[in-house]
């Protein structure tokens, strides 16, 4: 009977640790990053899909589908902590080839941007 007990309160206590933690922010967002660091990410790769958007009136579509794709792989790819250099090192050089092959400087700068941006994330993770 006091096993029984025991078993009970410890069952309890589990269930208790583990919806606490799936009510917690970091809990919510990441289970390998802290909550800062998932923020800024998705901030990073918000802006680059909104660029990449903004792009669309002027960039060659199949230049900003290669962006896109690599983007979004990227991104799918830090949401599981996986480090690929090299798929860093394509999305890089897709967001470089779009911003190059836009006529507007705005667009051209913006990609820019996200290209510095990714390097410094790539500086610190890859």
């Amino acid at each position: 009977m006091r096993n029984a007990t025991v078993l009970g309160l410890a069952a309890g206590l589990l269930l208790l640790t583990l919806h606490a933690r799936a009510q917690s922010p970091r809990g919510s967002l990441s289970l390998f990053y802290s909550a800062d660091e998932y923020q800024r990410a998705h901030s990073l790769f918000d802006k680059l899909q909104a660029d990449l958007t903004t792009a669309q009136a002027s960039t060659p579509a199949n230049l900003l589908d290669q962006a896109r794709a690599d983007v979004n792989t990227l991104q799918n790819n830090w949401d599981n902590a996986v480090y690929d250099s090299r798929q860093m090192y394509d999305t890089i050089l897709a967001l470089e080839t779009a911003a190059d092959g836009s006529p507007l400087k705005r667009d051209r700068a913006n990609l820019g941007d996200d290209v510095s941006r990714l390097l410094d994330l790539r500086q610190e993770y890859y």
